[in-house]
This record gives structure tokens, sequence and C-alpha cells, in this order.
């Protein structure tokens, strides 16, 4: 299933998130044809729905369900073996629930132009317009095989980009060439050969100082490059450290900076900021923590099988993440900021999945800022991955999360 996950990892900020904008306008009645996928894609069987907290249904064979006369926004509840989705605030009229939300095809050939073998501290990375990640070539021979990644459609038409730069340790020094092999047709699961790209064009660059002011976060601290610009495509390079003051040659086409950090409870910040390319590149996290477990307290007993759950409202975002676990069972809720920050477990005796008695459960939140985001967009059919359509956005992004509490229930 499609999850924005707990982790700020840097691996789980870029692989957990349709491009954003769904829903809107007032109440309509609409009917609503959905499906339940697993993360390959594959039709789920059996998968119980809820609309709006009941009319129970169960999914077929194909994965699908549908209601009709359904006013918009609604909530889906789905529950498939331990775990219990729930999406409020929908407006869509065909969700989708999980597949994977991304496309890939392998694609191979060669890199030409430079005499091989690459010296030492060299290497060309491939990628293509539209799409993330890379590709290494050989740096022996030149050639190069792998997966595009892209999300939309199935088919997709890219440029592959091939770009030869120099490192030093886990810092890119110099960007040598690049060159294009244009109008590629791409299909998921059908893999290319023969696809030479040369290289044949300067790459501009300049310098920025990356400076980190980490404010309420200041405990395990880290920062680095995220991704670079150039050709027209995005390379995602994780892993790349850099440190506050450090200065850092990058594609004049753009770059991005990524910053992580805990305050001294353990709420978490991850920011994703582009460089400057003409002057140094801040990334300030906030003076004060910006999302946090408010109620039940932590360590609470008593607390009722539908307990009222609250946190610190977050300005400027259009989706929490609540996720709670505990007896065996996961329940994930997106729920939309307008709502507000605190909600009430439904009643989920309908689906055996009520809160358990005398049994410690763990929760959290997560929270994106500087996009919109909606349950029409975690929905959408046509790819469901909020954090890369966020990178491609070209504005400072922060994804706060809240240090997991417990609470006992009543007996």
């Amino acid at each position: 299933m499609k999850t924005l996950g707990k982790t700020l990892a840097v691996s789980g900020l870029l692989l957990a998130l349709a491009a954003c904008g769904g829903g809107g306008g007032g109440p309509v009645t609409i009917s609503v044809n959905g499906k339940v996928l697993d993360s390959s894609g594959n039709p789920v069987s059996g998968a119980n729905i809820l609309l709006n907290g009941s009319n129970l249904k169960t999914t077929g064979a194909d994965g699908t369900f549908s209601y009709t006369s359904v006013t918009t926004p609604y909530s889906l509840t789905v529950q498939t073996g331990t775990n219990i989705w729930e999406y409020r605030g929908l407006t869509r009229a065909n969700p989708q629930i999980g597949g994977s939300g991304v496309y890939s095809a392998s694609v191979a050939g060669a890199v030409t132009g430079p005499t091989f073998p690459l010296p030492a501290g060299q290497g060309i990375l491939v990628s293509g317009t539209g799409a993330f990640g890379f590709i290494p070539a050989n740096s022996t021979t030149g050639s190069y095989s792998g997966n595009i990644v892209w999300f939309g459609s199935s088919s997709k038409t890219t440029d592959l980009v091939a770009l030869h730069l120099k490192v030093a340790g886990s810092a890119i020094t110099d960007y040598l060439q690049l060159g294009k092999r244009t109008g590629v047709t791409l299909n998921a699961g059908v893999g290319q050969t023969g696809l030479n790209i040369p290289l044949n064009t300067a790459v501009p660059s300049t310098t920025t100082t990356f400076t980190l002011t980490t404010g309420a976060y200041s405990n395990s601290p880290s920062s680095g490059l995220i991704y670079i610009k150039a050709g027209g495509a995005m390379f995602i390079v994780p892993g790349l450290s850099v440190s506050s003051g450090t200065s850092v040659k990058i594609p004049s086409e753009g770059a991005g900076f990524i910053a992580s950090g805990k305050d001294a409870d353990g709420n978490t910040v991850a920011a994703i900021v582009p460089a400057n390319t003409t002057g140094s590149s801040n990334v300030t996290l906030p003076a004060a923590t910006v999302l946090k477990n408010s109620l039940p307290a932590a360590g609470a007993t008593g607390v009722d099988k539908r307990p009222t759950l609250s946190w610190t409202p977050v300005s400027g975002v259009g989706l929490y993440t609540l996720t709670l676990s505990g007896a065996g069972k996961t329940y994930t809720l997106y729920v939309p900021a307008s709502a507000g920050a605190s909600l009430q477990l439904p009643d989920y005796s309908v689906l055996g999945a009520s809160l358990t008695g005398s049994t410690v459960y763990s929760w959290g939140v997560e929270a994106f800022q500087g996009f919109a985001a909606s349950s029409d967009d975690l929905t959408n059919p046509d790819g469901s991955n909020l954090e890369l359509s966020a990178l491609l956005s070209n504005t400072p992004i922060f994804v706060f999360g809240s240090k997991n509490t417990n609470f006992t229930t009543v007996p």
C-alpha cells in the first residue's frame, strides 16, 4: 500500500509521494468506482470497504468496489489483513487504494565521447527528463543498464541524459559534459537496448555556499546535496553529505539540498530546499518545535477504546497522516488539515478492528508543509508520489513528524 511513512531518512523521503491538486469545489453527488491494489499493482480480493464509516462492501477478484449517490466530500476506510487505512475529504470518483504509484522500464546502451576507462575520480550518470533517480555508467566501458522510473501514465516519452562529472570523496567537484538521446518512448515493463548517448555539450555551473541553521532540531542533524539538474533531467543523488559553510559546485540549471534533525524530545523535521544559483543557499529549520503529539499524554493509562487524539496544528499543510499501531494492527488515517488537529478514532467494530482493552498503543503524526496535498492526491490512479511531485515544484518543502507516544486502553 502507498503510505507517507514515518521515516524521515533520505530514502524514505524520496521513495514514499501523484501530482497534487485533486478535489475542490462545493458538494456534489457522484458515483464512486474504486479499486484496491497491492504494492505490485495486482488487484486485492476480499478487502473490506466502508463509505463514511458504514455501508460495508468487499472487493471482488478484480479488486473493485462501487457506491452510488455519494455526496462529496466523503471518506473511505479500507481493511486488508491487519492494516486499516482511512482517507478523509475525498471528492474523487475513481479512487485507487494502493499500487506502486510509479512505472519503470529498463534501458541499456553506451555513453560515447570520452576516452575509456575514465580517469580515477570521474563518473557518468544517466537519467531521463521527467524521470527520477539515475543509472551509473560503467567507468571502464561506458555501458549502462538499469531502470528509468516515472509516474503518470504507463507510457512516457523522455530524453535520456548522460552527465559526466568529477567527484572527490562524497563531493561532486566538476561537471564536464552532458549528452542527450531525445524522444525515447518508454513503456512500463518493456526493456530497450542499444540506446547510445554521445557526450557533446558543456555543462554551465556555478558555486554556492551551503549554510544550515538547525533551530529547535539540533539533535542528530544531517545535511547534503539531494538532487542536481542538467539537460532538463533531475538526478537524485542521496548520500552526498554537505556540512554547513561548505562551498558546493552545482549545475547552473539547479540543485537541491536536504537537511534533517530532531528536537530534544525526538520530534523530527526534514527539509528540501532548492539551491540558490546566484548566491548562498540557506536552509533554516524552525526555531521552535512545529509538530508534536498533545493528547493522550505520553504514557497515559485508562484511555478510551475510541480515543480522541490531538496534536499541534501546522500552518501551510493540506493533510495530516496519523498512524496508530498496537495489538497486531496498524491504522493509518489521512486527515485534511482543514478539519483541525484532532480526531476521535472511528468505530471500527464492523471490521472487527476496534481497539482492545488493557493494551498499549503507539501513535504519531506526519505533515508536509510547502505544497498542498489531499486524500484525492493519494488515491490518484495516475500515481501518488507526493514527495517527488514536490521536488518538481522547485519550492522549499518541510516534512514534520511527531515522536510516537504510547497510551494504554481501559480494561
